[in-house]
């Protein structure tokens, strides 16, 4: 028996359009990740005392490390997540949380991002705020 699996002309059709569109898509999702990437690079300077991180050399995720040895990132992903917001922790990413290297993962290739990353700031500030009160 043989058999033949042809895709659909309309797939084909769909394939060479972006194909004829690649240097487009591709500067304008290049243009979304280096403004992000630059907000990031400010976010984390701006909270240096929280967070730490080796800055990306290429693709739109990054890793922050929380520097607070206190707060583990799956209790710290608890607290954002009560805010709204959703991060994943470390212990996502491995068998096992080595100490000192406890974070979350950040995408920052949607366009959505800057107002993303003003709800995460927003966050640490407020909790900052609350750490001050001892609240």
């Amino acid at each position: 028996y043989f058999s033949c699996a042809c895709p659909a002309r309309c797939s084909e059709i769909q394939a060479l359009m972006v194909l004829r569109s690649s240097d487009a898509i591709i500067s304008k999702n290049m243009a979304i990740i280096r403004r992000n990437v630059a907000l990031l690079d400010a976010f984390v300077a701006a909270h240096a005392d929280v967070f730490g991180w080796v800055r990306p050399t290429a693709g739109a995720t990054a890793f922050l490390l929380l520097k607070d040895a206190s707060t583990s990132s799956e209790a710290f992903g608890e607290e954002l997540s009560a805010a709204g917001i959703g991060v994943k922790p470390a212990y996502c990413f491995g068998d096992e949380v080595v100490a000192g290297n406890d974070g979350f993962r950040v995408g920052y290739g949607e366009e959505s991002f800057p107002e993303h990353l003003a709800a995460l700031s927003a966050f640490v500030e407020e909790r900052r705020q609350r750490a001050e009160r001892g609240t």
